[in-house]
């Protein structure tokens, strides 16, 4: 599925790039071995989006010509960052499904251990293509406005580097 992403000599995912305006990445030496690769989208929300969209759209096509059914989602997640897509009882994540038509699951347990202190967990998305970016673009604001949110609460303090040092 890898090489339908890239496609021959780069040319799907550079089409892909000129086409969305986003910086994209295949981590190639990760999970060597697994069908899952990690795809790093860069850029502003809506152009990641549609970054995410074309290259689901490239492994439906690829999945309709071989035996393989459907496609779906798995974003990684930093484990101290979940609580803000699933939300109070589940309220957020329900909604987003609700909205979107699409089924997801966070795992329940830490998947991807960065180092000490840092882990990642899975959040799966099922559905049609359309769905799924929408339910994409959902999570991602929904963090992005957690984390400017976080960031303005900050913004009244001040850090004196010279006492820290």
């Amino acid at each position: 599925m890898v090489h339908a992403i890239i496609g021959r000599n780069g040319s799907t995912i550079k089409k892909i790039t000129q086409e969305t305006n986003a910086w994209i990445h295949i981590h190639k030496k990760n999970n060597v071995g697994s069908l899952d690769k990690a795809i790093t989208i860069r850029g502003n929300p809506e152009n990641c989006t549609n970054a995410c969209r074309k290259i689901l759209e490239v492994l439906q096509q690829k999945a309709t010509n071989s035996s393989i059914s459907g496609v779906i989602l798995k974003i990684l997640f930093y484990n101290n960052l979940i609580g803000i897509i699933i939300g109070e009882e589940g309220n957020t994540i329900r909604k987003i499904m609700l909205e979107t038509e699409t089924k997801i699951n966070v795992s329940s347990m830490i998947d991807v251990k960065i180092d000490n202190f840092h882990y990642k967990r899975i959040c799966t998305i099922e559905g049609s293509i359309k769905n799924i970016s929408k339910a994409e673009a959902q999570i991602s604001a929904k963090l992005r406005q957690s984390i400017e949110n976080y960031l303005q609460s900050m913004s009244g303090y001040q850090i004196n580097v010279e006492s820290v040092l």
